[in-house]
């Protein structure tokens, strides 16, 4: 449920577009038949031998539904990639981002006293 206006977009199943309340109380729903553009969030993957990677999936447009499918995918080796951690400054992830590195934040709480700069392209 929710309190305002509902959007769904590019989702199946999703119930119908309509202004006001509907006829069981539902807020004002809109439904849009495909995602303009969507960027799906880079995840870690370990392979049979225990190498992990970083997947990075590549922007699509007019998507609609799920897509497990992972074609055009880019798969990172982890010696490309910094896992930092909460006592790392800027400085050293500014650092590991101008060498090229793709940045991987584990859980924690950080104290970043300046701007982090990707200046990489497709790096995330």
């Amino acid at each position: 449920g929710g309190v305002w206006n509902m959007v769904f977009t590019g989702v199946q199943g999703a119930p119908s577009s309509h202004c006001g309340p509907g006829s069981n109380g539902a807020p004002p729903v809109t439904a849009v038949a495909t995602t303009p553009s969507i960027a799906e969030k880079p995840y870690i993957t370990i392979d049979e031998s225990g190498k992990f990677y970083l997947l990075l999936p590549p922007v699509k447009t007019s998507s609609h539904g799920a897509d497990f499918d992972i074609q055009g995918t880019t798969k990172v080796g982890f010696e490309s990639v910094y896992v930092a951690s909460p006592n790392d400054t800027a400085e050293l992830i500014n650092i590991k981002l101008a060498a090229g590195l793709h940045i991987v934040f584990s859980p924690g709480i950080y104290h970043i006293s300046q701007t982090l700069t990707v200046s990489t392209a497709g790096q995330v």
